[in-house]
């Protein structure tokens, strides 16, 4: 019987590695099953077919598209028919343009889709996809974008999210640009993040409590309420959430320098990334990396922001990428006008005033209370046992909650329960590291009734704590 717990418990083995892994995949395709339900589903989001924040995310990765890259979108229904918004200089200059607009896009078998914008002097077209090019002669020297319709906001066709580093957003435009610019595909990269994390909690599970550590976290992963609404929309916190798993299992598995690129990347894709960073070095620091170690550490992280913005600092210009930055942190700094629902940090592990993403159908950015609030505990209570590799998990997410609980400290009250996706790879590879406190419980107890001299020593037992994790 001992053998057999052995086997299920010791990170050793490639075929009891591989039965799990093959389970966590299985995990992962439901996973994908339900989030594609969500995000496919027609009366997801709003009237434009945008779900909460998508507004500004998606717009800004199209306009990426064509004035970073030079990369054009393009939105083509079940007609066959293409997309296009016209952007006017004025107001005056598009409503006077309209009747002529209207006549001539109907001789190719056109028309106006939408042209009551009020916030932008914009027009929104469609035409055969054969007919394009009198879209482009019909605008002269009026910018055309091709793509889906934008939403009705203020400098919408400039916009770039500048408040955020730009991974996502790149990733949401490959995903527009291969597959079409229209909801589902926007939500392409937030799904895979999603479905991929099944898979890491399986990995973070495994290193630290073997099989049954990686099933028990994979399964609480695909469980869990804030992946799968998250990932469902296209908006950051998946992706940061992905990048903040890589780089957690990187250090799980003694990768500093992967761990390193992981961080970059969740840096890249959401200032909190930094907290990923904070929580790396601190780790390996614990650990008694080398100095020299710690500064290559450093630069990795350094080099994969710096390479990730590259093409807009290069349309910016250095000193305006700069200054956005500078403006960027104190608008992270800064509450933001009354609006959705806020919490603070610690009401995100009680769904505290969750994030409403859409309200027909229902879908609220929360996560599972009793997982959430037993990691938080266990990350008091074993405060001083994180030099060790199983509570690196815990290591994680209090120095994530101590990064947000210092913002919300400095001023910035508007704070949304979607934040907490960042959480929950450290949580879901917590019930492997709560498991083995337990193992290691039921050892010391069954050792103080032990006769004296009787028995395997501590540490020797082929499934004792120190035999299994140093």
């Amino acid at each position: 019987m001992s053998g057999f717990i052995g086997r299920l418990i010791n990170p050793s083995g490639r075929l009891v590695f591989s039965i799990g892994l093959i389970a966590a995949l299985v995990l992962a395709i439901l996973q994908a099953q339900a989030i594609y339900s969500v995000a496919s589903n027609p009366r997801f989001g709003s009237e434009t077919g945008y779900v909460s924040d998508e507004t500004w995310y998606v717009p800004a990765a199209r306009n990426i598209a064509l004035k970073v890259f030079g990369f054009r979108t393009s939105y083509i229904d079940e007609d066959g028919r293409s997309y296009a918004t016209i952007v006017y200089y004025s107001f005056w200059d598009r409503n006077s343009s309209l009747h002529d607009l209207q006549k001539r896009l109907a001789g190719v078998g056109g028309f106006i889709v939408k042209s009551d914008y009020e916030k932008e002097p914009i027009v929104w077209v469609t035409v055969p996809k054969d007919e394009e090019a009198i879209v482009e002669r019909i605008a002269g020297s009026h910018t055309v974008i091709w793509g889906y319709e934008y939403p009705d906001e203020d400098g919408i066709t400039n916009y770039l999210n500048l408040e955020h580093p730009p991974l996502a957003k790149y990733m949401v435009m490959i995903s527009s640009l291969v597959a079409g610019d229209e909801p589902l595909y926007w939500r392409i990269p937030s799904m895979i993040s999603a479905i991929l994390l099944v898979v890491l909690a399986y990995l973070a599970g495994w290193r630290i409590f073997g099989l049954l550590g990686g099933l028990s976290a994979s399964l609480l992963a695909y469980q869990e309420p804030i992946l799968r609404s998250m990932g469902s929309v296209a908006m950051l916190d998946a992706q940061l959430a992905l990048w903040t798993g890589a780089a957690l299992v990187a250090v799980l598995y003694d990768r500093g320098l992967l761990a390193a690129v992981f961080s970059g990347l969740a840096l890249a894709t959401k200032f909190p990334g930094l907290f990923v960073a904070v929580a790396v070095f601190v780790y390996f620091i614990i650990k008694g990396r080398s100095l020299k170690n710690l500064l290559m550490m450093l630069a990795i992280i350094a080099v994969v922001y710096v390479a990730v913005n590259g093409p807009l600092i290069t349309y910016l210009g250095p000193q305006r990428w700069v200054a956005e930055h500078i403006s960027a942190m104190g608008w992270h700094m800064t509450s933001r006008p009354s609006g959705p629902p806020t919490s603070p940090p610690w009401g995100w592990l009680v769904n505290y005033n969750p994030f409403p993403l859409s309200l027909n159908p229902k879908l609220y950015a929360e996560v599972d209370p009793p997982a959430y609030m037993l990691t938080a505990v266990l990350a008091i209570l074993l405060l001083g046992e994180w030099r060790t590799r199983k509570y690196a998990p815990l290591l994680f997410f209090a120095i994530i909650m101590l990064g947000y609980t210092c913002v919300y400290a400095a001023g910035n009250r508007t704070l949304y329960s979607f934040y907490a996706t960042q959480l929950a790879p450290a949580v879901h590879a917590s019930i492997a590291t709560l498991l083995l406190e337990v193992k290691d419980l039921a050892w010391d107890l069954s050792s103080s009734y032990r006769p004296k001299g009787s028995g395997t020593p501590r540490g020797t037992h082929p499934t004792s704590p120190s035999s299994l994790h140093p």
